[in-house]
């Protein structure tokens, strides 16, 4: 959670700009930088896919995932 609410504050002072928080936090978390390594220069379609192979290999899936972060975030009770 602690990450979550990382992002969203680097993404409200970068005027939403949710990449470059990604990148700022990149700085300082090795898992965030070997993430957007992971994705850099894939397609939309590329980077949905892989999101869905690495949540399918944890015995979840985006949606899934997806909910949580908004449960975590109070978007979604």
């Amino acid at each position: 959670m602690n990450n979550l609410m990382q992002l969203m504050l680097h993404c409200a002072m970068n005027g939403g700009n949710a990449e470059q928080a990604l990148r700022d936090m990149a700085t300082t978390n090795p898992m965030v930088a070997q993430a957007l390594k992971m994705v850099d220069g894939k397609s939309p379609a590329e980077v949905n896919q892989i999101a869905a192979n690495m949540a399918r290999e944890r015995g979840m899936t985006t949606d899934s995932i997806k909910q949580q972060i908004l449960q975590i975030a109070g978007m979604k009770r």
